[in-house]
């Protein structure tokens, strides 16, 4: 009982930290490392496509730290290679990466920082043939590739994917992450950390009240079972004893015999 006890307070504890760890939603591989947004950003029909766009910006801003790459202060681009020694464009402060871009003379991806560059796509889907997108996409990755920095692509998390985006991203050493949350999604994870939080607690609850040793009364009948009546050790325990018995009788009438014969004798 004690040995059972000390596996369910520990194992409870770990189980309910486990839980606690995922719950608190900070250890996904990405620079947020969060699995999902803190909150849902505008959809189809609350607003233009700007502003769906500018609010996923806006929330993936605040997860990451990071600034968007569109302050007076940012402006970081992708340049045209043959574009060297010609003036920047008015929307980039600095180019960044100078790159043989397949369809623009410059990019300026969402989020530009020391360790990897970020892509916002706060949309429905993203299909090979939106040759648009796919051309933009493939510029970053380019771009990625010369600056030798992931390219992290931010969707939501039911946006539809052809398998090329995630090839291409994941080309760089980044990835596709389904991160901003829809209403009515709920997080697997978060689901089965719930779970798991339930389990430890009563793990660890139970090894605190369980007994560390048996009732007395319980480890008196373990200790001092009585044997039954008609179990093998008994029966043959009687039967030595009777044999023991005959022995004795016999002997005992034997000697009583030949006392008689000698008092006859005298």
């Amino acid at each position: 009982m004690k040995r059972i006890k000390i596996f369910f307070i520990p194992a409870g504890f770990l189980t309910m930290a486990i839980a606690i760890i995922l719950l608190l939603n900070f250890t996904a591989p990405n620079p947020t490392g969060r699995r999902y947004s803190s909150e849902s950003p505008l959809t189809s029909g609350q607003g233009n496509s700007r502003e769906i766009g500018l609010n996923g910006e806006r929330i993936l801003a605040r997860d990451l730290g990071v600034p968007r790459n569109d302050l007076p202060d940012q402006r970081q681009c992708f340049c045209q290679d043959r574009y060297r020694s010609v003036p920047l464009p008015s929307e980039c402060r600095v180019c960044m990466v100078y790159a043989v871009l397949e369809s623009s003379s410059h990019r300026r991806p969402d989020f530009v920082a020391p360790s990897f560059i970020a892509e916002v796509k706060n949309t429905q889907s993203l299909l090979y043939e939106q040759s648009d997108t796919l051309s933009q996409i493939g510029d970053y990755v380019i771009s990625a590739r010369a600056a030798n920095r992931p390219l992290y692509l931010y969707t939501r998390v039911n946006t539809r994917l052809d398998p090329e985006f995630y090839q291409l991203v994941e080309s760089t050493g980044g990835a596709v992450v389904h991160y901003f949350t829809v209403p009515g999604w709920v997080d697997p994870v978060d689901e089965a950390a719930r779970l798991a939080l339930g389990i430890g607690a009563g793990m660890f609850v139970l090894g605190f009240i369980m007994p560390s040793r048996l009732p007395r009364f319980q480890r008196q009948q373990r200790q001092a079972k009585p044997r039954r009546a008609d179990d093998p050790v008994s029966r043959t325990a009687r039967k030595i004893d009777a044999m023991d018995d005959f022995v004795t009788r016999t002997k005992d009438n034997k000697r009583f015999e030949i006392d008689v014969e000698d008092s006859r004798n005298d």
